[in-house]
């Protein structure tokens, strides 16, 4: 073997190399950031209810302030959608 052929096998595995950090990087830090704050936000909005929802975003007195409701159908259907929407947008 000679010093370019050493050369050219190192350079072929470095480039190999972060081909698969650019895939890693793509399947988990762009992708599965973004459902994972769609699992968390379907978990809020769908599982725990709006009744509990609202409940945790009362005051001290017991009131809820006016807002909850839009706040409420904001996360269940608005940042779903957005977020999926970027997703996707990201991957086209």
């Amino acid at each position: 073997m000679t010093a370019d052929t050493d050369y050219e096998a190192s350079a072929e595995r470095a480039t190999r190399s972060l081909d698969y950090l650019f895939m890693s990087d793509q399947i988990w830090g762009s992708t599965m950031q973004p459902l994972g704050s769609v699992i968390a936000v379907a978990a809020l909005s769908w599982g725990l209810g709006k009744r509990q929802a609202s409940a945790q975003m009362a005051a001290a007195d017991g009131t809820v302030p006016a807002w909850v409701n839009t706040w409420y159908l904001w996360l269940r259907y608005g940042v779903p959608i957005g977020v999926i929407g970027a997703l996707v947008s990201g991957w086209v």
